[in-house]
Order: C-alpha cells, then structure tokens, then sequence
C-alpha cells in the first residue's frame, strides 16, 4: 500500500461544564470530589449543537484548510458512537444532507459506528485502504458524537465523563501534514459489555490483557524502540490510568499528553485528534516527529505511529 497521510485537521467542540453537574453522577465514583481530584477529571464539554451541527463545522473548518483541495475529494466517511441519534433517522439523511451543505454532492458517502472509542480510528483506516492508487482522489474523513443523558450512551463512563465534539481530516496520499503508518489491531469482544456496564475493574482488565499486545506489535511493525516515541497521544481517560498504562507500556509519564484531560474529559469521536491539533498549534510537534496514536475500546484496540512532515 503507498504511503498516506492527514491534512486539514479540526474540531468542533462544546462548552465546559462541571462534571459534578450531570445528572445522576452522585451515585457513581465520579460524584466524590476527592475521587476527581486524584484522577485528574473535572470538566466535560457539553454542546447546543445537534450531531449534525457539529460534524458540519468541523468538516467545514477542514475544506477552508489551504492544504485541502474540495474537488478532489471523491469519497466521505461519517464515524459515530451515538448511533441513537434522531439525526440519523432515516428519513433525515443524515448523509445526503450533509455532503449537500458541504458541497460535496458528487461524492460517495459511508457510514460506521461500533468500535466506540476506537470508532475513529476505524474510519481512517477505511479511508486508507479506499484510497485509489489508479484514478487519485482525496477522502475527507468526520467523526461525531452528541451525547445524551436520556437514552443511548450516557455522560458518565467507568473512568470519564463524554463529551460533545466532531472531529474531521483529509486522508491523501501527497500534501499531508502527518504521515500515517498502518494501523495495529488486536481485537477481543470478550470484555464487550463493560463499558455498558461502567464496570471500572473488568474495564481495567482489558486494558491490561490487550494494551501492550497492540502497542508491541505496532512498534516491531514499525521497527521503532520506546525511546524513539516524542509523545503517546490517547483517549482522554482519567490520569491515574495513563500513568499505569506508562509503566506496564515502559514509556515515561512526560511523553503522554493529556492536558486536555481536565478540559474536555474524554470524546469518543476523537479526542486523540482533538489532543493531537492542540499540540500542533502549540508548536511541540517537530518534523520527523513521532507519535504513537493509541485507541482504546472495550474490543478493539488499535495503534498507528504519526509522523510530523
């Protein structure tokens, strides 16, 4: 497969809330202050904005990129947990409504949700393997998720509050701002329903069983050492697992960012991407940089290397 990359990263993100505010969290783990303070979430972000008011802003911000070139995209992909969303009624078409908003009516539109966490990175690994190497053509790749307290996924997970957000990309094979090395993925639908049921333990379980099994592999595929890592770029979970998960991985605490933990807890749309566009624009990102982009779910676990051009 030739060599890929991103380019006209975006978010679109909400308003920052207290997580001691959602509904209900008194009686979760989440409701004792001490309990944050120690894992370092505080904040969530929670939107006006419908499912698809927020994918249609983000994609936006990524057409105006100068890098991106609009005709020749010829492929979308739309990547969602909240698959519940009555944005996607059928007869709302979700997707023809927005490519139509987006001017991008020629173009082939793919749907995909199930991977939750990790959902994401599915969706650009689809669009890498859509790549056409005969006729050319450019994928623009949006993820969403608006959470709701109501029905469907809920704010409040087993180590995190979710937040409202959208993320979008351009995958293409030349002008790219990162490089994207093949995914890594290990699957194990064992442990599926722990999220469901904010099980903490059997969540931490298989973060155990199945974290250093794809990071491994995704260093041996690349040939790169730990001490070859700038950054580990990861989901917004709680800090206290991050600096297990430094030390099962031996990859020192410093290299992982999660600053954005305390301001947008954790996104299941992307908030590796969203973590990834705020180093970027902090200039700590150098060329020939590389990162490790990790995404957890309950059964898929996947890993890729970004490298800065």
């Amino acid at each position: 497969m030739a060599q890929a990359g991103l380019k006209g990263l975006a978010y679109a993100i909400g308003e920052q809330e207290e997580i001691g505010n959602i509904p209900g969290i008194q009686e979760t783990p989440l409701g004792d202050p001490q309990f944050r303070r120690i894992h370092g979430v505080h904040h969530y972000l929670k939107s006006d904005e419908s499912l698809f008011e927020l994918a249609l802003r983000s994609a936006g911000q990524t057409l105006a990129d100068k890098r991106v070139k609009k005709e020749r995209i010829v492929k979308v992909i739309f990547a969602t947990v909240s698959h519940y969303s009555e944005d996607l009624a059928v007869e709302k078409d979700f997707g023809g409504k927005l490519m139509h908003h987006l001017g991008l009516q020629d173009c082939l539109f793919f749907g995909m949700f199930a991977q939750n966490c990790a959902t994401v990175a599915g969706a650009a690994r689809a669009a890498m393997s859509l790549l056409d190497e005969r006729t050319g053509g450019d994928i623009l790749v949006i993820s969403a998720d608006k959470i709701s307290e109501s029905r469907g996924i809920g704010r409040i997970g087993p180590f995190y509050a979710r937040s409202d957000a959208a993320v979008s990309f351009v995958i293409s094979r030349d002008g790219y701002d990162y490089e994207i090395q093949p995914f890594t993925e290990y699957y194990d639908a064992s442990l599926w329903d722990c999220t469901q049921a904010n099980d903490r333990p059997r969540m931490l379980k298989s973060f155990k069983l199945n974290t250093k099994k794809v990071i491994d592999a995704c260093l041996a595929t690349n040939e790169l050492h730990r001490s070859q890592i700038s950054h580990v770029l990861c989901n917004n979970h709680d800090t206290l697992i991050w600096r297990h998960m430094s030390e099962y991985w031996d990859i020192p605490y410093e290299r992982f960012y999660t600053s954005n933990i305390q301001r947008i807890s954790h996104c299941p749309a992307g908030d590796v991407f969203i973590n990834l566009k705020d180093m970027d624009e902090e200039n700590m990102v150098g060329s020939g940089t590389n990162l490790l982009a990790f995404f957890s779910g309950p059964h898929v676990w996947t890993a890729s290397v970004l490298r800065k051009v």
